[in-house]
């Protein structure tokens, strides 16, 4: 938290951040048949999520939408992007990237990731063999108190597009590498995301870059299975 002490007025003021006020509870529509492309016509129907960043005065420049059935859990992303897509898969945060965390029990109340806790990281290209195929992978999370088994990239599925004003990223995380996932309605679950664009920056959902998000499932927001 922020504190800057005015010297003419001799009060001190705080900047407290808009979204560490409330925790977002937000409903996961359960999905139809999604085909994992980059066309996200078959996303029409599900909205996005709110763009929170606007309560810290921030600007959403993507939009971002999750789904499931029994298959697992689908996520969706789409930007406006006239530079080609830049990535880096030693520094993911550093160059375009979506990453997401999730916690497949809702838990919330602590501050160390229990084996139900998964971090995924999405990169438009930088798979297959001359690197321009969408590449994912999990990854442990710092200071957990159990680390789930790490999924294979190639469970994950992914498909990205990019044309000459915009670009998007289709990601299936399989119920198989989600350990804990219960697609019943009702379920909560644990999720945030960030995503970097090397043009115009980092937006995150449920908290900002202040605080140990990456880390810590008692910063991250609520998402509710529901019915069909």
């Amino acid at each position: 938290m922020a504190r800057e002490m005015d010297q003419e007025r001799g009060k001190l003021t705080v900047d407290f951040p808009s979204r560490l006020l409330f925790r977002p509870v937000v409903e996961c529509p359960r999905a139809g048949d999604i085909t994992i492309d980059g066309d996200l016509s078959d996303w029409q129907a599900i909205p996005a999520l709110p763009p929170l960043v606007q309560l810290d005065g921030g600007e959403p420049f993507a939009e971002v939408k999750i789904a499931y059935n029994e298959r697992g859990v689908y996520l969706a992303t789409f930007a406006e992007r006239e530079e080609p897509v830049a990535i880096s898969r030693q520094r993911p945060h550093s160059a375009d990237s979506f990453q997401v965390w999730l916690d497949t029990r809702g838990g919330l109340s602590g501050h160390r990731a229990t084996r139900f806790c998964h971090h995924f990281v999405i990169l438009p290209k930088g798979g297959g063999p001359g690197r321009q195929e969408p590449l994912g992978w999990q990854t442990p999370i710092r200071r957990a108190h159990d680390q789930s088994a790490m999924a294979a990239p190639e469970d994950i599925v992914i498909a990205a597009r990019q044309d000459e004003t915009s670009y998007s990223l289709e990601v299936l995380l399989p119920a198989e590498i989600l350990q804990g996932f219960e697609p019943e309605p009702g379920q909560t679950m644990g999720f945030t995301y960030l995503i970097t664009d090397l043009v115009r920056g980092r937006q995150t959902y449920a908290i900002s870059d202040r605080f140990p998000y990456t880390y810590d499932p008692s910063t991250w927001g609520q998402v509710r299975l529901a019915a069909l």
